[in-house]
C-alpha cells in the first residue's frame, strides 16, 4: 500500500510495462484458442464425412455436395483427399468392410494482432469402413 500511495514514477513505468505484457499475453492466448476451435471444426467435418461415406459406400458428387454444405456451415474452405481401394474405379465404390481414409486440409495463419502472421495448415483425418455390399 505504501508503494501505491507514494508519488514515485517507478510504479507508473512498471505498471505500464505490466499492462503491455498482459495485453500481449491475452492476444497470444486468444490466437491459440482460435486455432484450436478451427482444428476442432476440421476434425468434426472429417468425422461427419467419414460416416457419410461409410453409409453410402462410395465417393461421388453427393459426397462433394455434403462437403460443400459442411464448409458453408463452418465458414471454411477445405481441401479433401480420399485414400481407398475402390471396388469399381469407374464408379468409385468401396466394397463392404474395405477401409478408407479421408484427409481434410485447411490453410490458415497463426498471428498476434497485426504484428506476426505465420501460415499453417490444419489437417483433419477420418478413417472408416464401407457398409455397402456391391455386386
Amino acid at each position: 500500500m505504501n508503494v501505491l500511495k507514494s508519488d514515485k514514477g517507478e510504479f507508473t513505468l512498471n505498471g505500464a510495462f505490466m499492462l503491455i505484457l498482459v495485453i500481449g499475453l491475452v492476444v497470444f492466448f486468444t490466437s491459440i484458442i482460435s486455432i484450436g476451435v478451427q482444428k476442432s471444426k476440421v476434425d468434426s467435418i472429417a468425422s461427419d464425412l467419414t460416416r457419410y461415406i461409410e453409409i453410402r459406400g462410395k465417393y461421388d458428387s453427393s459426397v462433394t455436395e455434403e462437403l460443400e454444405r459442411l464448409e458453408t456451415a463452418a465458414g471454411m474452405d477445405l481441401t479433401m483427399t480420399i485414400d481407398a481401394d475402390y471396388y469399381s474405379s469407374s464408379e468409385q465404390t468401396i466394397q463392404f468392410g474395405d477401409a478408407f481414409t479421408i484427409t481434410l486440409t485447411y490453410p490458415t495463419s497463426f498471428g498476434m494482432g497485426g504484428l506476426l502472421s505465420v501460415p499453417i495448415e490444419l489437417h483433419g483425418i477420418g478413417s472408416g469402413r464401407s457398409e455397402q455390399y456391391w455386386k
